[in-house]
């Protein structure tokens, strides 16, 4: 864990600490029924304990996403010059024939290419394709 987050999540708890104690303090609590206090420390606790959870799940996205995008990249490093060719060309949503006649080869051709690519880049067609392309895990 960097000192960035640690330095982050101290800071809160100490936040919360600080709103704690004065909850506690004789000059709120004095006009509060028991029941009204301890449920407003229940509830600030509560809060606390949401906020926590969005800020860790957050975090932990953009960890499994850098992981991903580490992954695609290295597999996009299997990828032939001509695959990396078809690939782009893919990404640019054009039909097969017209990507084989810019690249001057017959179509048969070019869907080995696009066969290989989605076995090298473990996907099974270009909606996948697309989807990594939009979550910036390839080409960003």
């Amino acid at each position: 864990m960097s000192l960035r987050i640690v330095l982050k999540y101290g800071l809160m708890a100490g936040l919360v600490i600080v709103v704690f104690a004065f909850l506690k303090s004789e000059w709120l609590y004095s006009g509060l029924y028991p029941d009204i206090f301890v449920t407003v420390l229940a509830l600030s606790f509560a809060l606390f304990g949401m906020i926590f959870r969005h800020y860790m799940l957050r975090t932990k996205d953009k960890e499994v996403m850098n992981d991903q995008t580490f992954v695609y990249r290295e597999k996009l490093k299997q990828l032939s010059k001509r695959e990396m060719e078809v690939l782009e060309l893919l990404l640019t949503k054009r039909a097969n024939k017209e990507i084989a006649t810019q690249l001057h080869i017959e179509l048969s051709t070019l869907k080995t290419h696009i066969n290989s690519i989605y076995k090298k880049l473990e996907i099974k067609n270009r909606r996948d394709l697309r989807w990594i392309s939009e979550e910036e895990l390839i080409f960003n």
